[in-house]
């Protein structure tokens, strides 16, 4: 009977998975929003290739460069959450929550899918961003005359963006599920990302890397962030630890906001 209830619900998942995927792709808030994305990713990968062609004398490591290129992962992050937290709260402002969790045969499935879309979101969004960012070194390395080494350095660089960006998606959904309004989620996530994450920095030393947006640019940079500007004497976060912090900040979000709605009377 064990065997059985467990295929039972592996299909369950596949097919909640299945469904969770239709929507993404057939819903116009993933095209949109990743459409404008890209174009504000590459606006800002021409602003640094027109930053970095003009001054090629002065660059003391084209690596350097290079790496800013591909860490360029701001803005794809941001739009990953938005996206991630618009796909959850359509649920609640469409009333068709109830329904999702009957069809996914509970809540914690139902948000297991959800958070594996969130991801999915992000990787996708990631490896337009990345292979961009590719284009733009590439490019730059043509007009400059400076030799690219693709060494590790540049390939953490790489991986780092690609673990940012899709753990962003899946954030997005835990903040959404958390707030439940689409309006509020969006303006939330910006906000926070954009503006009161960027005062702290600037008060801070150290404080904003133990923070979501923070921890990101650690995913991406690591120990390097001296690179986008941070002090390297205020650097306590590296890759691996930054990314348990960014997790660790998923986690409560789910957490909470599964509590509260198991609190109006959904099944487990």
């Amino acid at each position: 009977m064990g065997k059985i209830r467990v295929t039972s619900n592996f299909t369950l998942f596949i097919r909640t998975l299945k469904s969770e995927l239709v929507k993404l792709f057939f819903t116009r808030t993933f095209r949109v929003y990743s459409s404008v994305g890209f174009f504000l990713n590459a606006f800002v990968e021409y602003g640094f290739f027109k930053e970095y062609s003009s001054k090629t004398k002065s660059i003391p490591n084209s690596q350097d460069v290079v790496r800013l290129f591909l860490g360029s992962t701001q803005v794809i992050a941001l739009v990953a959450s938005l996206v991630g937290a618009i796909l959850i709260t359509s649920e609640f402002s469409t009333g068709s929550l109830p329904n999702s969790v009957i069809c996914a045969g509970g809540v914690k499935r139902l948000f297991k899918v959800k958070g594996l879309i969130g991801l999915l979101v992000g990787a996708v969004l990631s490896v337009i961003s990345i292979l961009i960012g590719i284009f733009t070194s590439l490019l730059w390395s043509t007009k400059t005359g400076h030799q690219v080494h693709w060494n590790h350095s540049i390939f953490f660089v790489i991986v780092g963006g690609f673990i940012s960006v899709s753990l962003a998606g899946a954030w997005g959904i835990a903040i959404g599920t958390l707030v439940k309004k689409t309006t509020p989620a969006v303006i939330g996530i910006s906000v926070w990302t954009t503006t009161i994450e960027t005062v702290i920095a600037a008060q801070s030393n150290w404080l904003d890397q133990w923070l979501p947006t923070g921890a990101q640019s650690a995913i991406v940079f690591g120990k390097e962030q001296s690179i986008i500007g941070v002090n390297p004497q205020s650097i306590v976060l590296g890759r691996f630890s930054a990314t348990l912090v960014f997790i660790g900040w998923i986690f409560l979000a789910n957490v909470i906001s599964l509590r509260m709605i198991r609190r109006k009377g959904f099944a487990a």
